[in-house]
């Protein structure tokens, strides 16, 4: 009879892994929220905790982005309210 091969089991398990992993499936908002909880418990590495907060700081919205997107709109908004005063 063959016997199966088990993975050895790890010492302890990396808390970024489930983050991580949420965060490669495209769920981002359920991976920011784990990682902000993972910042927030206490007794976790610092390099660890450094790790959690870079990929939270990746995940923000990125303020040139926002501001270019509002300023589009509203020259979106200027050009419709002038054109339809404008024509008869």
């Amino acid at each position: 009879m063959a016997k199966s091969k088990k993975a050895p089991a790890k010492a302890a398990k990396d808390p970024l892994e489930g983050p991580l992993q949420t965060f490669s499936e495209g769920d981002y908002v359920s991976a920011r929220a784990q990682l902000e909880a993972l910042g927030a418990q206490t007794g976790v590495a610092d390099s660890t905790r450094a790790a959690g907060e870079s990929l939270v700081a990746a995940t923000q919205v990125d303020r040139t982005t926002l501001y270019v997107g509002l300023t589009c709109l509203g020259v979106f908004c200027v050009a419709v309210l002038l054109v339809s005063t404008i024509q008869p």
